[in-house]
Order: C-alpha cells, then structure tokens, then sequence
C-alpha cells in the first residue's frame, strides 16, 4: 500500500525540472508551521519570490493535489577570506512547501535548516498566515515515551550580560528547575525517545522551527512526517506542562544503582553533531550511529553494566564500570568498534 501511495504521489507531479530529479530529494526532517488565511494558496509566487534567475530548477517541482512544491535555490556570495571580484562561493539550497488545505496549515522546509521565512509565506499564502511559535511546539514531543532531553536553550530575561546558555548532558536537569523556579525560559528543546517501539529523536524551538535528526527517504516521506506534527500541533487537549513534566532527567552516576539496567543511549554530543557523519566500523562493515541498536543485558544487578551494540551485520558486547563518577568503558571482545567521522577512521574505542 505504501508503495503505490509513493507511486501516486510522484505521478501527481504535473510539474518537474530537468536539472534534479524528483527521486534524489532527501530533505532532512525539519519544518516551521503556519497556520493559512484560507484554503487557497499560490506555489507558482515561489517563482517571483525567488526570481527566476536564482533557481536551478525551472520548473519548480509541483504536485497540487498533494499541495506540494519545491525548487533548488542557488545563491552567490563573496568569499570570506578575502577581497576578490573573480571568485564567489555557489551554494545550492533546497526548498519544499507543503500546504494542507483541509487544516489549512503550510509546512517550509529549507536544507539549511535555518530561518522562518515570513516573507515566503506570505508570497504563497497572502498576508494573514501565522506561524506557530512559543510553547505550543512543544506538542510534538506529546506522543513520545521514556522521553530523555539531550540539550536545552534557557533565557534569562532579567541578566543582559548573560542572558542564553545552553544545556546538555546531566546538566539539562538544571534549566528544567530554573524554568520552574521561574528565573529562566526554555528557548529550544531538543531530546529522543520512543514512539510505538522506534527511537526517535525531535527538537523544537519557540522561534517555530521543529526538527529530527532523520532524513526522509522520500518527499512523500517527509509530507506524512509533517502531517504528523500538524496534528499534534492543533491538538489544543495537548498539556504543554505535562509533557515538559514527563521528560527523564538524567543524574550522575556516583556509583553503580541497585536494579538491572533497562535500557542504554547515545550521549548528547552524538545528538548535536550531524548524524549521518559519526559511523560505526567493525569487520569492515560501517553503519551509521544513530541507527544501531544498544541492547541492554538485564541479568545482572551488580557489577559493570553490560550492553551490546547491534546492527544488521555484527554485534559487539560492551561493560561500563562506574569509577570515580564517571563511566569507563571497554569490549569485552578482541576487537573493538571503530568510530569514522568525515571519512576519517579514529582509533578510539566507544565511549
């Protein structure tokens, strides 16, 4: 059935440049969200709002039964470093826009995963859109279990000399207490977690962008991913408080806790650096990180931890000891699992 809805989906597009193909489009995972005057919008502005001498692509990509339409936007500047007229830098950007007509909603993605684009949404939808900001982002985060926040945006308000910081790691805890105290805001939320047996991952920002760390396979693919996220966005039944109040928070360990271990994560760090360039490399076979599986053992109860990494083609059995505070690592095979960064092979061990 999924198939031949992709299969309708991409012959519904009566409009395709040449210089891309519809196939090769992999949009990240990210979308800010408007909320339209009407049912009506215009794709072809989106030729004018550019111009058509900035886009690659002529035709823009349309499908308006789906209400979809994008373009490759490329974009001139001078170099940084240094004053020359013959030598620019060429950057190429992706743009897809999805309009909802039934809810009325407009889904912008940009590759640059960056900027709200008012004056886009204008152009297509005529002045009146809306887009959803402030703590009402956070519904998307409604429908995940065992939710862990990875790094956390806080605002003071009152303290002009240092008025954002961000936190991460064990240190996350701290902006959910001051966000309570009443001393600081919550600016951006970034965490993963489970939805029906999945990993997930989601971050959400006041400003109004919401974000995966996924990559659709698909246009099709990213399209469902935001029908997901307007459905919870308008779900107005959605408590903000107590979906900020089901995060886990994570604590330090002093020392090992009584219980078995349920379950193993990916530190943040893994979480705030392009994904898709941190891969995994035993035997010659390389994954990509955040789509292993970390397998907790829950025999034991005391002693180190004991956890295994998986994929499709190997698995490797891993022990964290807790000393002086921190967790130490080791394989408890001959050979441990390499890390590969920007095509770059590191001699590290996990952890």
């Amino acid at each position: 059935m999924s198939s031949r809805l992709s299969r309708d989906f991409e012959e519904g597009f009566t409009s395709l440049p040449e210089e891309v193909a519809l196939r090769s489009l992999l949009p990240k995972m990210s979308t800010v969200v408007y909320r339209a005057p009407s049912m009506e919008w215009e794709p072809q502005n989106i030729v004018h709002f550019f111009g058509e001498e900035n886009l690659l692509t002529s035709p823009i990509g349309l499908n308006a039964d789906a209400g979809v339409a994008w373009c490759v936007v490329e974009r001139r500047t001078d170099v940084r470093w240094g004053d020359l007229k013959t030598i620019e830098e060429v950057a190429y950007q992706l743009f897809v826009l999805y309009f909802d007509r039934v809810h009325r909603l407009l889904y912008i993605n940009n590759s640059a995963n960056d900027g709200v684009f008012e004056d886009l949404a204008d152009a297509v939808l005529n002045p009146g859109a809306e887009r959803f900001t402030g703590s009402t982002v956070y519904r998307v985060m409604a429908d995940i279990e065992r939710l862990v926040p990875t790094n956390v945006g806080v605002l003071d308000a009152r303290d002009q000399f240092r008025r954002f910081s961000m936190h991460v790691g064990s240190d996350v805890a701290a902006s959910f207490s001051q966000a309570e105290a009443g001393t600081k805001s919550q600016t951006n939320i970034s965490g993963g977690g489970y939805r029906d047996g999945e990993h997930v991952s989601i971050s959400a920002s006041l400003k109004g962008r919401i974000w995966s760390h996924a990559t659709a396979t698909s246009l099709k693919h990213w399209q469902d991913w935001c029908d997901s996220i307007g459905e919870k966005l308008l779900d107005d039944t959605i408590s903000i408080d107590k979906v900020i109040g089901q995060f886990i928070l994570p604590e330090r360990l002093t020392g090992r806790p009584e219980g078995v271990l349920l379950a193993v994560e990916w530190p943040w760090q893994l979480h705030t650096l392009q994904a898709e360039h941190v891969r995994l490399s035993y035997q010659e076979q390389i994954h990509e990180a955040v789509y292993t599986d970390l397998i907790p053992d829950t025999a034991s109860t005391t002693g180190p931890f004991r956890f295994t990494v998986k994929t499709g083609s190997w698995e490797v059995t891993y022990e964290a000891a807790v000393e002086r505070g921190r967790l130490h690592y080791r394989c408890t095979g001959d050979d441990d699992i390499k890390v590969v960064a920007h095509d770059r092979n590191i001699p590290s061990a996990i952890g």
